[in-house]
């Protein structure tokens, strides 16, 4: 081996031969200079066996393996960051509603809009014209191919900012965990943060591909 190799990371992707990168290129990086061609868009990986996000950077040798739209945890990477593109956009285009994503069904989510605060008592009567505005909002967002920046909070101050943003819910579901030196991820996409128990994809712009139904009195948030 050359003593310009052994300055670099091997990687072995997808079962293919062994890569030569530099410390420090990204996992997106990697995979595009690797030529590889896959069937669907590739939105994480997997790392040594354990999933990370495009952006995260590689220091050490190893083996990866990239999640497209026909693996299970691409697709719940893609799923994870839709719905957030979708909570932003019900925000914005009506700041007094909340967005509640309930179940699976047909190849999405069912959703419902409620008034805050008011869940079991006031539903918003939804219309196609409103699902159109939502609709339009989250296009704009993804063709502006922000960022979702993730950041690590101290459980309690986490708690303390979803009871500061009003997020009752995501108070609640902290509060379940356990440990005092426990770090919670939490991603912002504009104004709006969120937290989740998985990673996003980087960019909103990697989500291309989505649709919302009209089903009354709700609607499916489609991939």
């Amino acid at each position: 081996m050359t003593e310009k190799k052994k300055k670099k990371i091997r990687l072995v992707i997808d079962d293919h031969e062994i890569r030569f990168f530099p410390p420090g290129i990204t996992v997106e990086e990697a995979i595009e200079r690797s030529g590889i061609a896959y069937p669907y868009p590739v939105v994480g990986a997997l790392l040594d066996g354990k999933v990370v996000e495009l952006d995260r950077r590689i220091a050490y040798s190893g083996s990866m393996r990239a999640l497209h739209l026909g693996t299970t945890d691409g697709m719940r990477l893609y799923q994870r960051s839709l719905s957030f593109v979708l909570v932003r956009a019900v925000r914005d285009v009506y700041p007094g509603l909340k967005v509640y994503i309930n179940h699976s069904l047909s190849r999405g989510f069912y959703c419902e809009l409620h008034a805050e605060g008011f869940r079991n008592i006031e539903r918003f009567h939804l219309k196609k014209t409103d699902l159109a505005k939502i609709k339009k909002r989250m296009r704009e967002i993804i063709d502006a191919n922000e960022p979702f920046i993730r950041r690590e909070f101290p459980l309690k101050d986490a708690i303390r900012l979803f009871q500061r943003l009003g997020q009752q819910d995501k108070v609640s579901l902290l509060k379940y965990r356990n440990g005092t030196g426990e770090k919670v991820s939490i991603y912002q996409c504009g104004r709006e943060k969120n937290h989740f128990y998985g990673y996003l994809v980087p960019r909103t712009g990697c989500l291309e591909s989505f649709d919302l139904k009209f089903y009354p009195p709700g609607f499916i948030l489609l991939f």
